[in-house]
């Protein structure tokens, strides 16, 4: 590694310094974390060049991308995850049955260990991009996070700060985007009786986290002259977390027109919102105080925490498939992929598209933490769920024990076999568990060749060159619209389909034009 990458790594001195010792040298946790330390911030605004980026990413950058998302504070899995899918070199785990594996620590009594961990892992692979899909904090939701002192989630945040230093240096990338769970307990600060972030704070953030930044009282928010004030350790933990959201200050990730990574979707019940997010994606990508600011723009500050919203909205789960694929994913051509999170597909699934997608696959997703894909046309899937509930806390108690966690890869292959629609041709689930090496399996790969183009009549007749007229022909088949549903149809038919309109007469007209060809060719034979 570099120089001047090292100098800005957070080591185990510094995360040392995020807590005092007593006389025998145990770290103490009695002194809430009210701000991060000078030299912490000062690595943080060292990297800040280096490390907040545009959000839209060439797709030549990376031969292979990988999602997951909504951590929610579990950094004992997401390590594990990481480490099973080749990314890391080590892990801790505090998990009984895997107690005889050189890399077990306990918790407890071992935090020295972890903050070795967090400081001094390896990066084993190169040329990799990795976006964590939001909702990295907030550890209780069926119970609480496993964090006897309530620092995991400020190790969270310097791991994945270390992570993405240290992938650097191997010519890779790793990024987050914001969800609706970050929105609101770590941007946010307009605090009021019954708000959202009231809400979260009192239902999501887990207790010990609490304490350890400085709330010891069951009562969060303090009444006074009919106003509301925020709970000191809401203030104090914002305060804390919040630089490393500067960092990654994504509401999306583009990779080209290849794919686009947003937590909640980019459709709702109403329509699209592909121009609203990207419109307010490049404000931050301009603007290092937008989230600083964003207080004063009422109407974004609304869009972003309505239930509508892009970090909020659940149509992509609970609409029904005609809704969500033949109306929004698949009459867009702006991206070829859509990856959501916020949607756990093991606990979500009660309803529309996700259930009939978990149904299929029910073998394979009952008790596990399964990635789903959906909304296949021609060109292969344009959807992807990628939330496996990975925090525990969120999972009703299920155990860990035997619970199959995937992620998914996005790989670009030079096989000349492929036709070259997708940049990213290939697409694998891989498995992993607790203790066994992880496993995987190819879900799609885009070998076959798209049916060949008709062959010309030897005597073609001039081509009518004016677009509006309805004997409009098109010679250069590239202008096809490879994303058109009317698989009926062969592929030089689709884009004239579309262009009549479609509907039955439209449909007429085809037939007759088949019919017309057919009878050509039969001529031409005699």
């Amino acid at each position: 590694m570099s120089a001047g990458l090292n100098s800005v790594l957070i080591n185990s001195e510094d995360i040392r310094s995020l807590f005092r010792r007593d006389a025998s040298g145990n770290p103490v946790f009695d002194n809430p974390l009210t701000d991060l330390p000078i030299n912490i911030l000062e690595k943080l605004r060292l990297s800040e060049s280096s490390l907040r980026l545009p959000h839209d990413i060439r797709p030549e950058e990376y031969e292979r991308v990988l999602l997951t998302s909504d951590i929610h504070a579990d950094l004992e899995k997401f390590m594990l995850i990481l480490y099973n899918n080749g990314i890391i070199d080590r892990y801790y785990t505090t998990h009984a049955d895997n107690s005889a594996s050189p890399a077990y620590k306990d918790y407890i009594t071992q935090i020295d260990d972890i903050i070795n961990i967090i400081s001094d892992f390896r990066v084993r692979q190169h040329n990799f991009l990795l976006v964590i899909i939001g909702d990295l904090v907030d550890g209780r939701r069926d119970g609480d996070i496993r964090d006897p002192w309530g620092n995991i989630e400020i190790l969270l945040h310097i791991f994945i700060y270390n992570l993405r230093i240290k992938a650097r240096a191997n010519g890779a990338e790793v990024r987050f985007t914001i969800g609706n769970h970050d929105w609101h307990t770590i941007i946010q600060t307009d605090m009021f009786a019954g708000s959202t972030q009231e809400k979260f704070y009192n239902d999501y953030v887990h207790t010990t986290a609490k304490k350890y930044f400085g709330d010891n009282t069951d009562r969060r928010f303090v009444s006074r002259n009919n106003a509301v004030r925020v709970s000191p350790a809401f203030t104090n933990r914002r305060n804390c977390l919040i630089f490393f959201y500067l960092l990654s200050p994504y509401l999306i990730i583009t990779i080209g027109r290849e794919l686009a990574c947003v937590h909640g979707g980019l459709h709702n019940e109403y329509g699209t919102m592909i121009d609203d997010i990207i419109q307010m994606q490049n404000l931050i990508d301009n603007d290092i105080n937008f989230f600083l600011n964003i207080e004063t723009t009422g109407e974004t500050n609304e869009y972003l925490s309505s239930e509508f919203g892009f970090l909020w909205s659940r149509f992509y789960s609970h609409g029904s498939k005609q809704s969500v694929c033949d109306n929004s994913i698949n009459g867009q051509d702006r991206f070829h992929l859509i990856a959501v999170g916020h949607c756990p597909t093991d606990v979500c699934n009660h309803s529309g598209y996700m259930q009939e997608l978990s149904n299929k696959d029910r073998p394979r997703c009952q008790g596990n933490g399964c990635v789903l894909l959906g909304c296949e046309d021609r060109t292969g899937p344009r959807l992807a769920f990628v939330d496996i509930t990975m925090s525990t806390s969120f999972r009703g108690g299920v155990s860990d024990n035997g619970r199959k966690n995937e992620v998914l890869h996005l790989i670009h292959s030079s096989d000349p076999r492929h036709n070259g629609l997708r940049y990213y041709n290939t697409i694998k689930r891989v498995r992993s568990y607790i203790s066994t090496p992880p496993e995987f399996d190819i879900v799609w790969e885009q070998l076959q060749a798209l049916p060949p183009l008709p062959i010309s009549d030897p005597n073609p007749q001039t081509p009518n060159s004016d677009p509006q007229s309805p004997n409009h022909e098109v010679l250069n088949m590239g202008n096809i619209n490879p994303y058109s549903q009317n698989t009926n149809y062969p592929r030089w038919l689709n884009w004239e389909y579309n262009h009549m309109g479609g509907g039955k007469k439209s449909k007429k007209r085809l037939h007759r034009k088949k019919r017309l060809r057919k009878t050509r060719k039969v001529l031409r034979r005699k």
